[in-house]
C-alpha cells in the first residue's frame, strides 16, 4: 500500500490525524497514527477512508507496491506456494483422467446398445 497517497489527501483536506482515524473507524489518533507509522492499516480502515475520499481502493495501490507482494520471497509464506502449483497440477492430471474415463464409458455404453 501506498501510504503516502492517503498522507497526501489529509493534507489536502486539512485534516488532523485524529479526525482523519475517526473517518477510518478509530476512536482517537493515537491508534491512527500508529497505524500509519509502522504500516499495518486494516481493510476496513481503508475502505472509510477511500468512501471518504471519493476514490477506489485501488487508488493506495501503486503498481510498485503490487510487484512487491506479487515478488516477495517464498520465505515467508514457506513451500505453501510450490504445494499450491503441486495441487493445481495434480487437479488438472485429475480432470484430464475423468475426461478419459468419460470417453471410455460412452464408448463402451454404445457398444453395449
Amino acid at each position: 500500500m501506498n501510504y503516502s497517497k492517503l498522507q497526501l489527501l489529509i493534507s489536502k483536506e486539512n485534516l488532523s490525524l485524529a479526525k482523519a482515524g475517526r473517518i477510518g473507524s478509530f476512536k482517537s489518533g493515537t491508534g491512527f497514527r500508529e497505524m500509519m507509522k509502522n504500516k499495518t492499516m486494516t481493510v476496513i480502515t481503508l475502505e472509510n477512508l477511500a468512501d471518504y475520499f471519493k476514490k477506489p481502493i485501488a487508488y493506495f495501490f501503486d503498481q510498485e507496491s503490487v510487484n512487491d507482494l506479487v515478488n516477495e520471497p517464498q520465505a515467508k509464506y514457506g513451500n505453501k506456494v510450490e504445494l499450491l502449483g503441486r495441487i493445481e497440477n495434480e487437479n488438472d492430471f485429475l480432470r484430464e483422467q475423468i475426461k478419459e474415463k468419460d470417453e471410455v464409458i460412452k464408448i463402451l455404453s454404445g457398444k453395449l446398445k
